[in-house]
């Protein structure tokens, strides 16, 4: 939270994007996302299935990064081609 009030007073790096900071929203998002779904798997199932929610975070992690990567490497290209 007190990232976000820094980042909107412009009081981080310049060199910081707004892509940088999606990046890092979805990346912290992953943990309480992980631990609400761990929580209804263990209501709704055993609990011991809930484990398989925080074993799935690499997962996550991997698929920001490839999102992110992506949407990078797009605004290169766009960035590189003449008008």
């Amino acid at each position: 939270m007190q990232y976000r009030y820094a980042y909107r007073k412009g009081l981080v790096d310049t060199a910081f994007t707004d892509h940088d900071y999606r990046y890092f929203v979805w990346r912290l998002s992953v943990l309480p996302l992980t631990g609400i779904a761990a929580i209804a798997v263990a209501a709704l199932a055993r609990p011991i299935f809930a484990g398989i929610a925080f074993m799935l975070i690499p997962f996550a992690y991997r698929l920001i990064k490839a999102k992110f990567s992506k949407i990078e490497l797009a605004n290169d290209q766009s960035d590189a081609q003449p008008e």
